[in-house]
């Protein structure tokens, strides 16, 4: 190997500064908010319906440790029929 080469190989390499991405724009709170509540919108009016036809709800969890199982137990429930 040539002594050049070499020398230039092992040398002190200039020193990397690492550059962040400038994070990517937010959108504002209230549009945040609107899509929360567009997102909720039929949850809410599908019970609004069921009430309005007269369905029988009381057999829903009304405990937050049932109602908790109950909801996680759906969203398992939605994902696996979703993916497969």
């Amino acid at each position: 190997m040539p002594e050049n080469l070499s020398e230039k190989l092992f040398a002190p390499q200039p020193e990397i500064h690492h550059q962040f991405r400038k994070p990517e724009k937010r959108p504002s709170l209230f549009m945040s908010q609107l899509f929360t509540a567009a997102v909720l919108a039929p949850a809410v009016i599908l019970l609004i319906g069921l009430l309005r036809l007269g369905a029988n709800l009381s057999g829903l969890p009304t405990h937050p440790i049932k109602l908790l199982f109950a909801l996680g137990y759906d969203a398992f429930l939605v994902v696996y029929i979703d993916v497969t």
